[in-house]
């Protein structure tokens, strides 16, 4: 909700100013999920509404989720997170990445207008870590197809469901930023099988 240095009367020359327009949609987003909604849902309710991020795309629950967590909407600067260069084609001389510990950090209270307080950013911090889920694929049986089966509607990665009797390829998982779902209804691994055969 934040623009740099100029909002109509508001001014900070060497810094960051609270834009009151985005702040009414800030705002709803930090109520839902105070309330306990889901990134996702919020980014598919403010997609079916029209309303767009400050660049013109669709929101996504990855976008809400960061958005949730960002330490510089309670008025503070962190810096010295990290250091080197974590690209891929990094420049030779470059010091090799490094996450530098929470208590090296450099951080600045009071440097521009707070727009959560801490009490809601550790709520929802609270919120979001009692949803990881963590993954289990790793302690079940895969099917020799897992990974290579497309949805030919949507283009995602399908999954298996396996049971003593029958191994069945899900319905397709894949909700778009309005939360429509696919409709690709999956199918029997032996009609697959059948089809991948002839």
């Amino acid at each position: 909700p934040y623009v740099y240095q100029q909002y109509k009367e508001k001014s900070n020359p060497k810094g960051i100013v609270v834009d009151d327009d985005k702040r009414l949609i800030y705002r709803e987003i930090i109520e839902q999920a105070l309330k306990g909604v889901a990134p996702k849902k919020i980014a598919e309710s403010l997609n079916q509404r029209g309303l767009l991020t400050a660049k013109g795309n669709y929101w996504s629950n990855v976008t809400i989720q960061r958005l949730l967590i960002d330490e510089t909407h309670l008025g503070k600067i962190i810096s010295n997170k990290t250091q080197g260069d974590g690209h891929k084609n990094k420049r030779p001389n470059a010091k090799e990445y490094q996450v530098i510990p929470q208590c090296d950090w450099v951080i600045v209270e009071n440097c521009h207008e707070a727009v959560k307080t801490q009490e809601e950013h550790d709520r929802i911090l609270t919120f979001i870590h009692q949803r990881n889920i963590v993954p289990v694929a790793g302690r079940k049986q895969k099917h020799a197809l897992s990974g290579l089966i497309k949805c030919a509607k949507c283009g995602h990665s399908l999954t298996f469901n396996m049971t003593k009797e029958k191994v069945f390829v899900k319905p397709c998982w894949y909700v778009d930023a309005f939360g429509n779902k696919c409709g690709n209804q999956g199918i029997s691994v032996d009609i697959l099988e059948r089809l991948l055969l002839d």
